[in-house]
């Protein structure tokens, strides 16, 4: 009858112990991803070019695998360990499943702490690599309007302009002129105060001067 009344304890246990494990792991994936697409841990120029709705499934699937090594291989390695331990007679070991269930709890909050920490710790980056972008676009803008042809300056307005980043304050910006049958291509540097800007005498568009 003891025995019974230990392996229907055990049972429900393992139970109680599945019952919350599978849950936590969906809610760990949803956070997870949520801090990837919202606190990415790379800056933009990392980041993959993509829709926002595809770069979301993107961190969904990245957080579901970490989630599920954690549980599959991590977790049931550290609850064997911990398993193993000795115990007093008074306070008996709890059930693997229920260590399996903490250990893995336990790791999945580590894993998303620790992306918001790194998160966090590159948003200075990317607002910093955000502003020199806009502070690049400005000043194109502000020298087209000011020295540029008319049709220069509609395709500017129109946000028809190529610039890719050469160094962290440094870009290529190229305007498509059809007329011409060529682009108009510029160096800005936004680490100077203003941001200055030259012509280049290259009028190769990026993706062949730079392979951008």
């Amino acid at each position: 009858m003891r025995t019974d009344s230990f392996w229907l304890h055990r049972l429900r246990w393992r139970l109680r112990a599945g019952a919350w494990l599978w849950p936590a792991f969906g809610a760990a994936v949803l956070v997870d991803a949520a801090i990837l697409h919202f606190l990415p841990p790379v800056g933009p120029d990392q980041q993959i070019n993509a829709p926002t709705s595809l770069n979301l499934v993107g961190d969904v699937v990245l957080a579901s695998f970490t989630n599920l090594f954690l549980i599959a291989a991590i977790a049931p390695w550290l609850a064997r360990r911990l398993a193993a331990r000795p115990h007093l007679e008074t306070q008996p070991a709890p059930p693997y499943e229920v260590l399996l269930g903490r250990t893995a709890a336990i790791l999945m909050g580590a894993a998303a702490l620790g992306l918001v920490v790194v998160g966090l710790g590159n948003r200075p980056v990317i607002v910093s690599e955000t502003q020199a972008t806009e502070a690049a676009a400005r000043t194109l803008r502000s020298y087209v309007n000011e020295h540029g042809s008319p049709e220069m300056q509609r395709y500017v307005g129109a946000g028809i302009a190529n610039t890719v980043r050469l160094a962290s304050n440094f870009f290529r910006s190229c305007v498509p002129v059809p007329s011409e049958t060529k682009v108009t291509c510029f160096f800005i540097d936004t680490k100077a105060d203003p941001p200055t800007i030259r012509r280049d005498p290259d009028t190769r568009p990026n993706r062949v001067a730079v392979g951008e």
